[in-house]
């Protein structure tokens, strides 16, 4: 069902893949009560009830729209979503995960009239009964071209320190972001799978403050990112090595396509290193498979790669 006849001002992505649990939470949280929008229910060859649970929500609540597709993982479902919206902007939500009531209201009528690439706002994150605020370190604000270049981008690619999360400095998490669809689609910018450079959100994201004229930052905690039991955080990585250097790789080589290889070398190092000292964690993690002298020389070849 659709009660707006125009254009919906906000679509919102949301992958599906085995939360029957969580969906409904996270559906109701989303639906904006002032503004146009239309939802996008990506169920992502899910085995459990999760596709039944979409299709009730489609025919029972408005302006949502349900796909099917053979499971392709979290970069996969929201790739497939973006081909088919219609929104002026474009918000992603994990279907674990939910907002407060009235996020994407609030933050829309941020805009005030004016167009921007990219809004930026901030997160909690709950685990184990706990909850934690997540800022960025930008002030609340709009930021140009020329800022983003001097202000935003150096700390985009992880600050001054070794292996510092690059989400503490600057959110780089895509359910954190609102998106002008017509700049995704004019620089050609998707998801790369996880599976293959561990981190879809951080390439993303680069990739995007390289070509955004401007972003809106609106330093309020309404995304709740919900750290469940299992979290990949702890727990070895099998392929992580070969993701992350699959990662600077696409990196590298889409820096070098915008010519801004030279510009950014000092920070696109110390990315690079940042990201190794985390695949030598994983190699020494308690969870690792092997005896002491297999992860000793998983560890030498990490720090014998030479990078790009």
């Amino acid at each position: 069902m659709n009660r707006f006849n125009e254009k919906p001002l906000l679509t919102i992505i949301i992958p599906v893949y085995n939360v029957e649990q969580y969906l409904e939470k996270c559906v109701e949280s989303v639906i904006p009560t002032t503004i146009s929008y239309e939802i996008i229910l990506v169920d992502d060859g899910s085995t459990d009830s999760s596709l039944n649970k979409c299709m009730k929500l489609e025919e029972t609540k408005e302006n949502i729209k349900v796909i099917h597709k053979e499971n392709g993982g979290l970069s996969s479902a929201r790739n497939c979503g973006l081909s088919i919206a219609t929104g002026k902007y474009v918000a992603f939500v994990d279907s674990d995960d939910w907002v407060d009531k009235g996020t994407y209201d609030i933050l829309l009528n941020k805009l005030k009239n004016k167009d921007v690439d990219i809004l930026k706002f901030s997160y909690l994150i709950e685990y184990d009964g706990n909850v934690i605020e997540e800022h960025n370190i930008l002030s609340n604000g709009f930021y140009d071209r020329e800022q983003i270049e001097k202000l935003i981008l150096p700390y985009a690619f992880g600050g001054d320190k070794l292996a510092d999360s690059t989400i503490q400095k600057i959110n780089l998490s895509s359910t954190s972001n609102i998106y002008n669809l017509e700049f995704l689609k004019s620089n050609d910018l998707e998801f790369i799978s996880e599976r293959e450079v561990g981190s879809e959100d951080f390439l993303f994201n680069i990739e995007a403050l390289l070509n955004a004229k401007d972003i809106l930052v609106v330093d309020e905690c309404l995304y709740h990112y919900v750290q469940r039991v299992g979290s990949l955080t702890k727990q070895y990585r099998k392929n992580l090595y070969q993701q992350y250097s699959n990662l600077c790789k696409c990196l590298y080589m889409y820096m070098d396509k915008k010519g801004v290889l030279n510009q950014y070398n000092n920070e696109y190092n110390h990315f690079y290193i940042c990201l190794m000292y985390i695949c030598i964690m994983n190699e020494c993690n308690e969870f690792a498979p092997g005896a002491r002298k297999q992860k000793v020389e998983k560890v030498k070849n990490i720090l014998n790669d030479k990078g790009f």
